[in-house]
């Protein structure tokens, strides 16, 4: 068994690194290959959205690396695992703190109000405090997110355009219902978008490995990053085509869609098993 524990904390140790390492090289790439930290951040909402072309912005050669600097999210939770299990080093707590603050300037750059929030979660839980403290902590900040959702989105727009918005709250719960039911509200319409773009057969689970690849190298194999058309294009696409409306941004295709569209039930089941 300590062999057993050896070798567990030694392969832990290895993937927080390598997800370190390939988080901070991604960032300081990407950030260099922009212009600077503020045109960074700013990336994110520039590419996102009907129309928009990421080579209009950055070069087709880093489009492999924003897909891999996700991974920079990984990084904190297992350097913290460590901490608790470990003997607390000074190398350890530095790699934790550098890899939350990578964590929190990709989340930025995502500009997603619910991943940031959810990122904080695991780390408020890990709190050593009563249970009973922890239920009214989580009351506590219920009330206070609330608000900052608004204060984010005009976060978002100064990052990208470099004015504060002017984003208004619709209340307390059609502000709710907006910002965490939409994946719902996706999955009870699947019959209706299923209809309209059919089951996908796992084509979207060969779409993420081949964003990574080098679009030279996939061509001397005859393969076209664009001949797989992306999950989020097709459920905007259908929304338009039942609402028999224009398109005026993206509706992404969250997970419980994601996976049901390619082979159902079955898909789903394994998806959220793994």
């Amino acid at each position: 068994w300590k062999m057993v524990y050896t070798a567990s904390k030694r392969g832990i140790q290895m993937c927080a690194d390598v997800c370190l390492g390939i988080g901070l090289l991604s960032q300081l790439l990407l950030i260099t290959a922009v212009g600077g930290m503020g045109k960074y951040l700013a990336l994110g909402s520039l590419t996102r959205g009907i129309g928009k072309d990421a080579t209009s912005v950055i070069s087709s050669a880093f489009l492999p690396i924003i897909t891999l600097s996700t991974v920079i999210l990984v990084a904190p939770f297992l350097y913290r695992y460590m901490i608790k299990n470990q003997e607390k080093t000074l190398a350890l707590k530095f790699k934790f703190t550098l890899s939350f603050v990578l964590s929190i300037t990709y989340l930025l750059y995502n500009q997603g109000r619910l991943p940031i929030l959810l990122f904080f979660i695991p780390f408020i839980l890990d709190i050593n405090i009563p249970r009973k403290r922890k239920i009214m902590l989580f009351a506590v900040l219920a009330v206070v997110v609330l608000p900052l959702l608004t204060i984010m989105d005009n976060l978002f727009i100064f990052l990208t355009y470099g004015y504060w918005g002017n984003s208004t709250s619709d209340g307390f719960i059609n502000t709710l219902l907006l910002q965490f039911t939409y994946p719902f509200g996706n999955f009870l319409n699947r019959g209706t978008l299923i209809n309209e773009i059919g089951f996908r057969n796992c084509l979207d689970y060969i779409q993420w490995p081949l964003a990574i690849i080098p679009s030279s190298i996939l061509k001397l194999f005859g393969i076209s990053k664009s001949a797989i058309t992306s999950m989020g294009a097709l459920t905007t696409d259908a929304y338009m085509s039942v609402m028999n409306s224009k398109k005026t941004g993206g509706i992404p295709a969250d997970f419980l869609l994601f996976n049901y569209a390619q082979l159902g039930y079955i898909s789903l089941l394994i998806a959220i098993t793994v």
